[in-house]
């Protein structure tokens, strides 16, 4: 039974009770203390969130008169802790705790390390203090660096018995004399990169290591941290000094039988395979740049160094009312014996474990909804490409369909125009010339035309005739002709003229009217005087000579029309139809 304190007080709550009361403190994120108001709370509604929440934030929940009754103090009945699934999702206020954060290096580290070492000053990226002159008291200034001689002489002592001590359970006391300690350079001693044949040497089951998919030896640090930043995975980083040079006495004992001994001994290597797909593995020697600043970061000073790292809730400072997610130093890993490391790298690995796998499935489905939703944005973007591509095509068709129907238009307006003209009286006091007209349906007619009459003249008043479908020149045929043509346009969708309804239907209208209708239909659509299109030809047939409409060429300059001549209309469209035919 989880028993939690507050001052003098105890409270012993129920494994159902703890999580409502971890819930509780999730979403209101209430101070410490009011801990005790707030299991009266949820006491008094009897372990439910949602009144509880609701009287919460009403702001009237602490004058409740009911008294939380004080438990006795009893021992509790041990339960086997395997058996208790562990809490998943992020670790409650009270229960975070404030870990070592780790920072990725600086982008341009290499050229920063060369260019402070050339200047002569500390070989480290992170100026832990700036150069400066203390212009004041000389007692302050040594009262200042106090506390870091201190700090440091500690750290180094705690460091050194620490080392003796793994260098005696590493080797099982099989070696004899001082223990050799290796600290971790001033400088780098290695400008070129450390191969991993070289840190790992002929050490035994390096295959099986090298295989772990957790490990990529070319890794670099910044890209091992992204990784384990973003998939929520656990980073394994392993500094270690030289375990390959050529003097014997500047090989670091202790990383070797690290490598040896525990690292890569067959329980280690089982477990590494069991967390395989949440790892990631960072094995560097601490005399190359990188290492040696990772290692200047976290404090490092003697080697070998193992540490865990995730990313997980930290709150680095009290101020804090809610912890932040950051690349954090979740435990510094024992490598006094094998038993050791493994039992200290299994407890961090369980007891973060929940909160990344809550975190990765948080993660995976933000990532989701994120795909999901630009999945819908690029469907509605294609569809709105799309509605856009459609309203263009129908605009062109739209435009393509009237611009016809204006053509068509133009078309009848100045065909019926030039029936118009067609009435008008000739000139007859002149020589004429009297031609026999012959069309493709056997339609004979015969027009007499003034010498001074054009080719084109001509073949607009045989168009007129076939136009009207009128073979003689009666006024009163052509009037019910126009007329005709007229009430037939106006009913026809692809023109769009006549549909004010100027033409009476069923009366008899003169020519003049008529005449008049058409004008303003003409004057309506701003059409002006252009040349007709004829869809036939006046062929001469003996001897066979095609007339042209030429508007320079008269009919008395055409032997074969003047005074006389006879000529056949046939209709351009059907030679073009023969002439497909016979290519087919």
């Amino acid at each position: 039974m989880p028993v939690i304190s507050h001052n003098n007080s105890e409270f012993h709550l129920s494994h159902t009770e703890e999580e409502k009361l971890n819930e509780f403190q999730v979403i209101t994120n209430f101070p410490q203390e009011d801990l005790p108001d707030v299991v009266r709370l949820l006491r008094n509604h009897g372990w439910q969130l949602e009144p509880a929440l609701s009287r919460y934030f009403d702001g009237e929940w602490r004058g409740d008169s009911e008294e939380i009754v004080r438990e006795p103090t009893q021992i509790p009945t041990p339960i086997d802790n395997t058996s208790a699934p562990p809490m998943l999702g992020p670790r409650p206020l009270s229960f975070t705790t404030s870990l070592p954060v780790i920072r990725p290096l600086p982008a341009n580290f290499r050229h920063d390390f060369r260019t402070i070492g050339l200047n002569g000053r500390p070989n480290t990226v992170w100026s832990m203090l700036e150069s400066f002159s203390y212009d004041g008291n000389p007692f302050l200034f040594v009262l200042l660096l106090i506390p870091r001689i201190i700090n440091r002489l500690s750290a180094t002592i705690f460091t050194f018995f620490c080392t003796l001590l793994s260098l005696h359970s590493v080797s099982g006391g099989s070696h004899s004399g001082k223990p050799k300690i290796s600290k971790v350079p001033k400088t780098p001693t290695r400008e070129t990169h450390i191969p991993l044949a070289e840190i790992l040497g002929d050490t035994k089951d390096k295959d099986a290591f090298c295989q772990l998919k957790s490990f990529e030896p070319e890794i670099p640090f910044n890209e091992a941290l992204r990784i384990a930043k973003e998939e929520f995975k656990f980073m394994l980083l392993i500094l270690v000094g030289d375990t390959y040079d050529t003097d014997t006495d500047a090989i670091d004992v202790n990383s070797k039988l690290l490598l040896e001994k525990i690292l890569l001994n067959k329980k280690t290597l089982q477990y590494l395979r069991k967390i395989d797909n949440d790892l990631i593995i960072y094995l560097k020697c601490v005399h190359e740049l990188e290492p040696w600043l990772i290692a200047r970061q976290l404090g490092v000073r003697n080697t070998p160094e193992i540490f865990l790292i995730a990313n997980v809730a930290n709150r680095i400072a009290h101020s804090e009312t809610v912890p932040s997610q950051r690349l954090s130093v979740l435990a510094k890993l024992k490598v006094n014996s094998l038993n050791k490391f493994l039992q200290s790298l299994t407890n961090a690995v369980d007891r973060y474990s929940p909160e990344l796998v809550v975190n990765k499935t948080e993660m995976h489905e933000l990532r989701m909804s994120r795909e999901i939703k630009k999945l819908q944005e690029d469907a509605y973007k294609k569809s709105l490409e799309m509605d856009k591509v459609k309203a263009v095509e129908r605009e062109k068709s739209l435009k393509l369909a009237q611009d016809l129907k204006l053509n068509s238009t133009n078309h009848h307006l100045n065909w019926l125009k030039a029936c118009i003209d067609e009435l008008q009286p000739l000139d007859t006091t002149g020589k004429q010339s009297t031609l026999q007209f012959r069309t493709s349906s056997g339609k004979r007619f015969i027009k007499k035309y003034p010498s001074m009459t054009t080719l084109y003249q001509i073949y607009q008043s045989i168009g007129c005739h076939i136009y009207l479908e009128v073979y003689s020149s009666d006024r009163a045929e052509w009037s019910t002709a126009l007329q005709e043509r007229i009430e037939q346009l106006s009913t026809d969708d692809n023109v769009l003229c006549f549909k004010e309804g100027q033409l009476d239907v069923g009366s008899t209208t003169s020519i003049e009217e008529l005449s008049d209708i058409i004008n303003y239909e003409i004057a309506s659509f701003d059409i002006g005087q252009s040349k007709l299109e004829f869809d036939f030809e006046l062929v001469s047939p003996f001897p066979k000579y095609a007339v042209h409409p030429d508007e320079q060429t008269s009919v008395d300059q055409v032997p074969q029309l003047w005074p006389n001549g006879s000529l056949l209309v046939e209709a351009l469209v059907e030679e073009d139809e023969e002439d497909e035919e016979d290519e087919e």
